[in-house]
């Protein structure tokens, strides 16, 4: 009756809707009102964590939140009441001064080779190359991130560009740390999407 799927042995695992696995913790502890985000702590014995940062605007964001693996943290925000440092400030608060192993961004795509973190903020090579406030979040982000661990964006064909200077190679720049992403629709097999970061 429940179908859940690891995501390599990092992240997430794919839930259908109808079908969330009990013993899964759904509980959240709380960052301030203020900051427009809410989020859940868990660290493993080496101090580090892995993180989980959910989009609400995605549909079925709380689905995707409870099937996040139970040793992964995670942290849901707002894109229309939140900017670049409020989130980073709510990330680095989740992590409470400890590096993660691995931090995974679910959100929308924005067409092939990006995504939107917010409604008005396109991610994309050419703006990543040009936007010294994405680049600064990008580059703090990484600093949460220790040497061996990885950035994963999880959202539709965000590593799909053909050109050498894909967004891929722009957020290992940015970030100097691993990042994967996929090539193709991202997300539960029954709609048509899958987990595997392709990159």
């Amino acid at each position: 009756m429940f179908r859940i799927i690891r995501l390599e042995d990092r992240i997430v695992l794919e839930a259908d809707a109808a079908n969330l696995a009990t013993g899964l913790d759904s509980s959240y502890g709380s960052l301030p009102s203020d900051s427009g985000a809410e989020g859940k702590e868990i660290f493993d014995q080496n101090n580090t964590a892995k993180l989980l940062v959910v989009s609400d605007n995605l549909a079925q964001s709380e689905v995707l939140a409870q099937a996040a693996d139970v040793d992964t943290s995670v942290l849901k925000y707002d894109p229309t009441s939140i900017d670049l440092s409020s989130l980073l400030d709510s990330i680095a608060l989740t992590l409470d001064g400890k590096q993660a192993s691995s931090i995974a961004l679910a959100t929308h795509s924005q067409g092939v080779g990006g995504i939107s973190l917010f409604d008005d903020l396109a991610v994309n090579t050419d703006t990543l190359l040009s936007d010294v406030n994405l680049q600064n979040f990008f580059s703090a982000l990484g600093d949460m991130v220790d040497e061996e661990g990885r950035i994963d964006i999880l959202a539709c064909s965000a590593g799909a560009e053909s050109s050498n200077q894909t967004m891929e190679l722009a957020l290992e720049a940015v970030t100097n740390r691993n990042v994967a992403l996929s090539d193709d629709p991202t997300g539960n097999g029954e709609s048509g999407g899958d987990w595997i970061l392709e990159s």
